[in-house]
């Protein structure tokens, strides 16, 4: 038996984690409950800012709109890899919050000009052109 510092609370050990960075058998101080609503909380108020703000300067890198049709609303742009390398690009940084950080950092670095914007519609139109794409005749 154990009392999470946050709830305080006196619950099983079946209900706090074991520590990865800690000796086996070892428990976090906090009870999952109380260590989801924390990462939770982390996700809104850092992460996920950051992430928007990377975003928005990787956008105005690459020319703030499409790069076909010229359509500017950022909500529907999108990073396209130009040599449609993207799926090795995805497998190299694969870690779970960090790896849109990861990406943005590496398209923000990049002299290569690898990378451009294209809307949604335009992306997609680009995937069903060079990845034989073959639709259905009805």
């Amino acid at each position: 038996m154990k009392i999470c510092p946050k709830c305080l609370l006196l619950q099983e050990d079946s209900q706090f984690g074991q520590r990865r960075s800690r000796p086996l058998g070892q428990l976090n101080s906090r009870c999952r409950k109380c260590r989801a609503s924390h990462t939770l909380a982390y996700f809104h108020s850092t992460y996920k800012p950051r992430r928007i703000a990377l975003r928005y300067e990787v956008i105005l890198k690459l020319g703030g709109k499409c790069a076909h049709c010229s359509f500017a609303d950022e909500r529907a742009l999108e990073i396209d890899h130009v040599h449609n390398d993207g799926a090795e690009d995805r497998r190299s940084h694969s870690s779970a919050w960090g790896s849109s950080l990861t990406f943005l950092r590496k398209v923000l670095a990049d002299t290569t000009g690898a990378y451009q914007i294209l809307c949604s519609n335009c992306n997609r139109i680009k995937y069903c052109e060079t990845v034989s794409y073959k639709s259905e005749e009805v």
